[in-house]
């Protein structure tokens, strides 16, 4: 048995609908747009003889769960897929028995989500916040158990007392002292990013969730795809470029609150540090939300004659139209 090239693939259709607001005390919610999101796994036998009892696992958008700036109106699945849930994310699984040479397998998962701006309404509340243990744990990639980043977290929150004060005093230093650097490669941890001093969205994300984590702030990472209107194309849009990856974090009387750390703005040329990306999502800057798995990539595993072996490969392509 072996494993194939993972990929994914979305195909999208964008609507405009009546704007409005929401709130429930501590947050507001405005600008409300529809997206219905096809989401289309195909997987191919290129060559070789058939393989046999294949099985696909594909992260897929969640529809419960969801953070207050998107809603799901409508979802469907493929038929014979069965679906999983978790704290963290949706997967489906699918299982056949059978695909011979030349053959291709083609799942397709439709949704309908409401997306909205936010803003929340932040208070420096005292006390720590009260949430589940593991968004305090180091993991791979988030290394706040370790000695540098102990002590940078220390350093940059000790004369602080509320955490929304930490958490945003984090959030200058890695909005203000990473560089951005937008290169095909795998996501650094947060320890090989600051030793670096550069790195993709993820890479922001990460070493902010680490010295959150650090400073006893719990964080996660979120999942997604970000772009403005005008970014989009008429006609077909292909939104591969637009996955990105943020942070939130828990704060007392506050709840998950969403941080954009990788936001570059300047002010006269100058790279100046905007608290508008700490606690709130404007209209012209959407976060389409997926899922709070790290790695949302989809997997299959199949067996086949040594003698003969299949050669699976799955395909995508990220559409808006």
């Amino acid at each position: 048995m072996r494993a194939v090239s993972r990929s994914w693939v979305i195909g999208w259709l964008f609507l405009l609908v009546v704007s409005f607001a929401a709130a429930d005390g501590r947050y507001s919610i405005s600008a409300a747009k529809e997206y219905r999101v096809c989401y289309v796994v195909e997987v191919t036998n290129r060559r070789g003889g058939p393989a046999r009892d294949l099985n696909l696992r594909i992260p897929i958008f969640m529809t419960e769960g969801l953070p207050p700036y998107q809603k799901v109106k409508s979802f469907r699945a493929p038929t014979g897929v069965v679906i999983s849930k978790d704290k963290n994310g949706q997967t489906a699984e699918y299982r056949l028995s059978r695909l011979d040479k030349g053959e291709s397998l083609s799942l397709e998962f439709n949704f309908t989500f409401v997306n909205y701006a936010i803003d929340y309404q932040l208070k420096p509340y005292r006390g720590s916040s009260q949430v589940e243990s593991s968004y305090l744990q180091p993991e791979p990639g988030i290394e706040s158990d370790n000695v540098q980043i102990k002590q940078l977290a220390r350093k940059l929150t000790s004369e602080y007392g509320a955490q929304l004060e930490k958490a945003k005093r984090i959030f200058h230093y890695v909005n203000s002292t990473l560089e951005y650097q937008k290169i095909e490669r795998d996501t650094r941890s947060a320890l090989e990013t600051l030793k670096i001093g550069k790195g993709v969205c993820e890479d922001f994300s990460l070493v902010f969730i680490a010295l959150c984590r650090a400073s006893g702030i719990p964080a996660r990472l979120v999942r997604g795809y970000r772009f403005n209107d005008s970014d989009l194309k008429s006609g077909e849009t292909d939104l591969q470029n637009f996955a990105h990856a943020w942070a939130e974090v828990y704060l007392p009387a506050e709840g998950w609150v969403t941080v954009e750390p990788t936001f570059n703005y300047s002010y006269n040329g100058v790279k100046t540090v905007s608290y508008e990306f700490f606690g709130k999502i404007d209209k012209t800057d959407r976060h389409l939300f997926y899922s709070y798995e790290r790695d949302i990539a989809p997997s299959c595993s199949w067996t086949h004659d040594p003698r003969n072996p299949a050669d699976l490969q799955l395909s995508f392509r990220a559409l808006l139209r």
